[in-house]
Order: structure tokens, then sequence, then C-alpha cells
């Protein structure tokens, strides 16, 4: 699914656009430092001069390890100079490819790459000082490769989604349909997610500040306030983590109008937290790194948790068999969809591409359904499934039973390998003073029965999860087998 989109393109071209029009406009702020965007051109021209000079090349893989202030200035230096920009959350060691740069501002860092630039404020000034700048160096070709993004860390190995310049643009098409044209956002999604790097991308835009959020914590609110922000964007971990802070500061953002939450599903005591406290429209986004949003709705009461609503208008959505012939509504299946801006595969790794990118869609791995209304019921992972002696139990339903349980916060359930090679439930959960192991275990075994309660249950200090609120299962087990070993 190809929308046609006029070239040439730059991701800069937006950041250019704003300089010459609203030069004295604020482009990028934290809570401690904020640039125009005539700072933010220059810097940007005068940083990326300075890679290139220390031998950064069109076509190299430059990885970013900064805070997100600076790190949203160097993503836009490496486009500067036609290079391939990943920001660094996610990336494993070793990375899955091979990367060409690492800039950080950690000169200890530990990080497999050819070549470390090491960013002071040394280099900084170093940079400033230069005033006789090459102009910026173009893409190659509208199919040329600028954006890496990592996806997939929470089922196993991490991948890079390759993104080329008509991807990125065809993307910007549609976000405004979100709502955030010429809007001031706050996200709390990194720059290595497509939610925190598009909105990013999507400020420079419209002339608006790309709000930089260091933490979930009283200088995010500062930072919505002094903006007066009209959309929050995060996971709903990250919009629960900031409810928290509303109401430990008795604090109201009224300028809030609009919220939109994607990554994982919204649970409902998340989303009557929300509107009890901002009283905005919520949107839910489904969708996939590798092809944005491709379903949405806009959260109402009684809502079941699992309807993701309906097929966004720039997307294409079916629901098949494991012969990828299409099923009736109301029967479950494999979910495959493709959108306009739709990635066509992973950095180096065809083995993947070819496994997930099949006739023309691509298979996120998740199963769900279509009512006869058209609404999009997400049943759970095709790889999540947890099968014990031919007994398929889905994980959710027991995560949502724990959560919505007396002092369990946090909880998620998944098949632990035994050397007997049959597996176990095990449930990890993160408590308060208010929990009560004894009823907590009771209640599970009244509710789940025939060998379908866990056997192992954890208290953990926390679930390890990404930025988007996923689950990380790797680092779930790891924790879980640490804990009984």
């Amino acid at each position: 699914m190809r929308n046609t989109v006029e070239h040439p393109f730059h991701p800069l071209d937006y950041l250019e656009r704003a300089a010459s029009q609203s030069p004295g406009s604020i482009a990028l702020a934290s809570n401690s430092q904020q640039f125009t965007y005539a700072k933010l051109h220059l810097l940007v021209r005068q940083c990326g001069n300075q890679l290139r000079s220390l031998g950064v090349r069109p076509g190299d893989v430059v990885v970013t390890k900064l805070s997100p202030f600076w790190e949203w200035v160097f993503l836009l230096a490496v486009h500067h100079e036609a290079a391939i920009a990943c920001a660094g959350a996610g990336i494993p060691q070793p990375p899955p490819f091979t990367v060409d740069w690492v800039i950080s501002d950690k000169s200890d860092l530990d990080f497999d790459a050819q070549h470390l630039v090491v960013v002071d404020q040394t280099w900084i000034n170093q940079a400033e000082a230069l005033t006789e700048l090459k102009p910026r160096n173009e893409y190659p070709t509208p199919e040329s490769p600028c954006v890496l993004m990592m996806t997939s860390g929470t089922t196993g190995s991490p991948k890079g989604a390759v993104f080329t310049v008509t991807n990125c643009l065809e993307r910007m098409t549609y976000l405004p349909k979100y709502g955030s044209d010429n809007t001031q956002e706050l996200c709390f999604m990194g720059l290595s997610t497509i939610g925190g790097y598009f909105i990013a991308l999507n400020a420079s835009a419209n002339g608006l500040a790309y709000l930089a959020v260091e933490a979930i914590n009283e200088s995010a609110l500062l930072l919505a306030a002094r903006f007066q922000i009209r959309n929050l964007v995060g996971s709903s971990m990250q919009l629960d983590a900031f409810m928290d802070i509303l109401e430990e500061t008795e604090t109201q953002l009224p300028s809030i109008t609009r919220v939109r939450t994607a990554g994982a599903i919204t649970p409902t005591p998340v989303f009557e937290r929300i509107k009890s406290l901002l009283n905005a429209e919520i949107i839910s986004i489904y969708g996939a790194t590798e092809t944005g949003g491709v379903v949405h709705k806009t959260i109402k009461f009684g809502d079941a948790e699992n309807d993701a609503g309906e097929i966004s208008d720039w997307a294409e959505v079916q629901i098949v068999d494991e012969n990828d012939a299409i099923v009736p509504h109301d029967v479950t299946g494999l979910i495959r969809c493709r959108s306009i801006g739709t990635v066509n595969g992973y950095f180096n790794d065809g083995e993947t591409t070819d496994k997930k990118f099949r006739l023309g869609w691509f298979y996120p791995g998740d199963m769900g359904y279509f009512t006869i209304n058209g609404r999009l019921m997400i049943v759970g992972r095709d790889d999540d499934i947890i099968n014990i002696g031919g007994r398929k139990i889905d994980p959710r339903v027991i995560d949502n039973f724990s959560r919505a349980h007396d002092g369990v916060i946090d909880a998620s359930c998944i098949a632990l390998p035994s050397t007997t090679g049959h597996p176990s439930i095990a449930l990890g959960i993160v408590t308060n003073s208010e929990f009560d192991s004894e009823k907590f275990s009771s209640a599970l075994q009244s509710r789940f029965v025939d060998g379908t309660c866990p056997t192992i249950i954890v208290e953990l200090v926390e679930i390890p999860r990404s930025q988007m609120g996923k689950v990380l299962r790797p680092e779930l087990i790891s924790a879980l087998e640490a804990a009984c070993s």
C-alpha cells in the first residue's frame, strides 16, 4: 500500500522551513534549556559538519545514546550527513547489525561500534566555533534508508526496522489525522520509538516545540504547564505514572484536550483514572513499528479492553488462518496489516523479514477477530499463548485478573521452561502493603481451574517492560528463574 508523495524530501526540510519562517520560536525545550529554531538549525549544521570532519559518511549507521534533549539535536545532525540515524535505547549488546558510529556523552560506554564519538561541552564548543559550513548531504534516492527503529525486543531478539526517506514522509502524511497538526504535544515515548521520533519531526513541521522529557516526574509536569500542551501522548503505563504525579501534586492541566495511547492495551482502570483527572478525549492506537497505527478508536466507558477499534482509512487489516485464507467475522485468526508508510523489512535480517513480511502484508504475530460491525478485537499473540499438555491459555486473562486484585500493582504471566520439558505457568507480580498472598492465591485457584492456574507466583520489584509498556519476556523469564533458584 503506497501513497503518492512529492520528492525530493529530506528529514531536515521541516526544520529548515521553520527556521526560515519562525526563527525566534522555541524548537526544542527541556526544563533546563531551550533552543529557538534559528539556534537549533545552526547547531544541527555545525554538529553535522563536525561529524563529517570525523569521517561520518552518507549511509553510515549512527547510533545515538544521549539525553532526550541532545539526542534530538544529534539525530538531526546525523540526517544532515545523510547517514542512517538510530536512537540507541533498546539496542542489545552486541547489536544485531554493524554499527559504524555511536555518539554518547559517556567516554566509558560499553557498546560494540567501529567508532565512538564522545560529546561533552568541549565538543559542542568546537562545533559552535565552525563558521564555514558545508551544505547538508542528500540521501541518494527516495528509497534510501534514513532511520532504524528497534522493534520486537519484547518477544526475543530486537530487530532494526528500516525506514526509507519515502517511509518517513508517508508516515508524516497521516499523523495530523490523530490531531497532531498545529497542536502543542508532550510525548513520553522516547526518540527510539515511532511515536517519539515522528512527534518530534511533526513539531518541526508545525513550527512548534519538541518537549524533551527526561523522566516522568514533576519536571515533566512543569514542562506541560509551561507550554500549555493540548495533546498528551504515551503508553498506558507512562500515562498512569503521570497521573500519579498529578495526584501527588494536586495539579490540574485544563489545557489538555486529547490523550493518545499506543503500544499496549489500555486497562480500564487506567482509562477511568485519566478521564477523572483530565476529562480529555482518549484515543487508543493499535499498530506496529513496522506499519504505524492501523486501527484506532476513541475510548468510551463500557468499552471492552480488547476492542482495538476500527481500521484507519490509511490502512488495511485482515484476519487469516494458517493458510493465509481470510476467516469470517467472529472467528479468531492471525492479524495481518499494511498501511501507507509500511517498511519493507529489517536491517541485514533477511530471514526474519521473509517471515514477517509476506504476500504484501506485515504479520505482527497478534491474534484477533472482527465483529460484524467491523471492530477489531485483540485476543493475544500467537507466541504468547501458553500450551500446557494441549490446553491453551491466554496469559492476558490471568494478567488482567491479577491486576484487579487488591494490592497488586502489576502482573505478567508466562510459560517458564523446565528441565522436564513441561513448562510451568509462572506469574510475576508487583505488590503494595494492601496485598494478602493467601487471599490472592485462593482467588486464583477459584478462578482458574483444570490446570490453568499459575503454579509459580513470584513477587518482583518490577515487571520488566519496554518504553511502550510491553513486557520484555526474556528479562521476565530471567527474573522469575533467578527468584526460583
